[in-house]
């Protein structure tokens, strides 16, 4: 299990959100609540060919969107080690 290191500036618990609309940006934020830190990842969704017509189609799944999240951690737990929490993996 990944867990999520305080913000790298001051320490507070930064929030997850995941934002997933119809046009615009789709992703992951993670963000500090005190100092305003964040990162994004919109690497959210599939490319897939529609068998129907060939088209292609650009879904957010449930198994795509665990990735983008595991990403997101991943690159603020990579951040400036001011972090006070531990880290598992």
């Amino acid at each position: 299990m990944l867990m999520i290191r305080g913000c790298p500036h001051c320490g507070e618990n930064p929030e997850i959100k995941v934002v997933i609309r119809e046009y615009g940006f789709n992703g992951v934020i993670i963000e500090c609540p005190n100092c305003k830190a964040q990162i994004r990842n919109a690497k959210c969704s599939e490319m897939i060919i529609r068998p129907e017509d060939g088209a292609l189609s650009t879904p957010i799944t449930e198994e795509s969107l665990g990735r983008c999240l595991w990403e997101a951690i991943k690159m603020w737990n990579r951040r400036n080690k001011k972090a006070n929490a531990e880290v598992e993996e």
